[in-house]
């Protein structure tokens, strides 16, 4: 029986990071596993494809401060696309911030005094980046949070992080954090 593309989206993407693997888990919107889902991740210009297992599951291993993009794609369904980078502790330094976020330009610079809100149910929590790109941010975890970024001289970006897309790290000490690119 062939799938309806209105039936299935590809939201749900859960990244975790195991002793500096990648462990990237495919679901759907209703948190069903995507199996046998095609993987591309770039890293450092280097391409490695592959595809989820039986229960949603990519393994791989990526190298800390390397912006690396993730495309997942799979019949039927929405295709996902993101970049993050596995930073330290100490290069985010701030403990209370649960949604730090790197902005960087077409060529991976960071882009220091970017203005960045989140909005959630109507609430916008606004900041900027510091010299390093990043912005320690706070979401609420179960709602959609609207992210737009802008600075002058570059095309604002917006994007919708869905709270079954999560990015965390069991590696003591590191996190996968978005990082959202400005265009000229």
């Amino acid at each position: 029986m062939p799938c309806n593309v209105q039936d299935f989206k590809l939201d749900a993407v859960c990244i975790e990071i195991q002793d500096i693997n990648l462990h990237l888990n495919v679901q759907d919107t209703f948190g069903s596993v995507v199996e046998n889902a095609s993987v591309a991740i770039v890293c450092n210009g280097n391409t490695e494809t592959g595809n989820t297992d039986e229960d949603g599951n990519y393994y791989t291993v990526v190298i800390p401060s390397v912006t690396c993009a993730i495309t997942i794609t799979k019949d039927c369904l929405d295709t996902f696309t993101g970049s993050f980078v596995l930073l330290n502790d100490t290069d985010i330094n701030d403990v209370s911030s649960n949604f730090p976020l790197k902005v960087t330009d077409a060529s991976g610079n960071a882009i220091a005094n970017a203005n960045v809100s989140i909005t959630t149910l109507g609430t916008t929590v606004s900041g900027t980046t510091d010299s390093n790109g990043l912005y320690r941010g706070i979401n609420k975890n179960d709602y959609d949070n609207t992210i737009v970024v802008s600075k002058a001289g570059y095309l604002s970006v917006t994007a919708v992080i869905r709270p079954f897309i999560k990015v965390d790290s069991i590696l003591t000490g590191y996190h996968a954090v978005p990082v959202i690119t400005l265009s000229i």
